[in-house]
C-alpha cells in the first residue's frame, strides 16, 4: 500500500436536497434522484444499495460533477461546488472508479495509464512511474506494467482503473459496482483489498446490488429506492429500527387472506412470504386465517434480515 490517504477534518462531501432529472426522447422529464441528503465523513465506508435504476450511479456522478443536480447543493469540506473548477478540485481529492472500466482507460499500456494521474498532480515522470509501480504491486499486479490495456480481461481492467485512482492518493473513493461482471475469485480478491483500504484509513462509498457485499465491506448502509434515500445507518441500527419478529412461509396454493393490522410481504420473485408479529397470539391469528384460504408449508419464525428490512421499506413506499 502506498502513502496514507489525505484526510482533512469535517465532512468530506455533503449532499443537501439533491434532485436530478433529465429530458426523455418524448419530451417529458424523468426524475432519477429526489431530495437526497448524505454526508461522507472521514474513514466511513458507506454501502449504497438498491436495485438497478434506483439512482446509485447517478448519485456518484452528481457528487463528482459529471452530472449536475437539477436542485440542491454539493459541498466539499463545506464549500459549495458551483462550477467546473470547483468540481475539478473535488475530483482530484475524491477518486471515482467507474462501473465500465473501458470508459476509464486511455493509454496503450498499464503503466502509462496508472501513471497518468500522478503526472497530472505535478509529479516528475520518474516519481509518477515509481508511484504507479508501487500501486500495481499493492494490488498484486506486478508484471502488468507493459501489458496492453485493450487486451486485458474485464476483471483485470477493473483492477487497473482502481490502481489509476489509488495512485493519486485520494482522500475518498467512490466505487461504482466494483465487483459487477467479475468471477468469484476476483470478487473475493477485491473484497480483501477493500478491507485493506479501510485498515489504512480510506473513506469509501460503494454502490452494489449485492446486499451481502454492502454488509461485509461497509460500516453503514444507505438504502436507495426510486431515487429516494429510504434509510442510512449502521447495519445494527437498521435492524433495530425496522426489523422485528417475522413469520415466513411458502404459499403452495390459494390466495392470501386480508387480516387487519397484518401485511403479507412477498420475498423477491418467489412464492415465499413474510409477515411481522408481536407475540404468540399474533402467530395464531395469522395461521388460522391462512389455514382457511391457503395451503402453506416451510413455516418458520425468526428475526428480520437486512434484505427484508429493505423490502419492507420498498413496499411501504408503494402503499397508498
Amino acid at each position: 500500500m502506498n502513502a496514507e490517504p489525505r484526510v482533512q477534518s469535517g465532512d468530506i462531501v455533503t449532499l443537501e436536497h439533491i434532485f436530478f432529472s433529465y429530458r426523455t426522447n418524448s419530451g417529458g422529464t424523468r426524475s432519477v434522484l429526489r431530495d437526497v441528503n448524505l454526508s461522507l465523513k472521514p474513514h466511513h465506508r458507506i454501502g449504497l444499495y438498491g436495485p438497478n435504476g434506483s439512482g446509485k450511479t447517478t448519485l456518484l456522478r452528481c457528487i463528482t460533477g459529471l452530472n449536475r443536480p437539477s436542485g440542491g447543493r454539493v459541498l466539499f469540506h463545506g464549500r459549495e461546488m458551483k462550477g467546473e473548477k470547483d468540481f475539478h478540485d473535488l475530483r482530484v481529492a475524491v477518486g471515482f472508479v467507474l462501473q465500465n472500466a473501458d470508459d476509464q482507460l486511455f493509454f496503450p499500456t498499464v503503466l502509462e495509464d496508472v501513471a497518468f494521474g500522478p503526472l497530472n498532480l505535478g509529479m516528475s515522470p520518474d516519481e509518477a512511474r515509481e508511484r504507479a509501480i508501487g500501486t500495481l504491486k499493492s494490488l498484486g499486479m506486478s508484471g502488468f506494467e507493459d501489458r496492453l490495456t485493450h487486451r486485458l480481461s474485464g476483471g483485470e481492467k477493473k483492477m487497473v482503473t482502481l490502481a489509476g485512482v489509488l495512485a493519486m492518493n485520494p482522500e475518498a473513493l467512490l466505487l461504482d459496482e466494483p465487483t459487477a461482471g467479475v468471477d468469484v475469485e476476483l470478487r473475493h480478491r477485491i473484497w480483501d483489498f477493500m478491507q485493506e483500504l479501510h485498515a489504512h484509513g480510506h473513506t469509501i462509498i460503494l454502490t452494489t446490488h449485492y446486499l451481502e457485499e454492502a454488509q461485509s465491506l461497509c460500516d453503514r448502509i444507505a438504502l436507495l429506492n426510486g431515487g429516494k434515500l429510504a434509510a442510512l445507518d449502521t447495519t445494527k441500527a437498521l435492524l433495530s429500527r425496522f426489523s422485528g419478529k417475522r413469520l415466513r412461509f411458502t404459499l403452495r396454493s390459494g390466495s392470501l387472506p386480508t387480516i387487519e393490522d397484518f401485511i403479507f410481504e412477498r420475498i423477491g420473485q418467489t412464492n415465499d412470504y413474510a409477515v411481522s408479529y408481536r407475540n404468540d397470539t399474533d402467530i395464531l391469528t395469522v395461521l388460522q386465517a391462512l389455514q382457511s384460504t391457503t395451503r402453506i408449508d416451510d413455516i418458520h419464525t425468526g428475526e428480520s434480515s437486512l434484505e427484508e428490512v429493505f423490502l419492507r421499506l420498498t413496499n411501504s413506499d408503494k402503499r397508498p
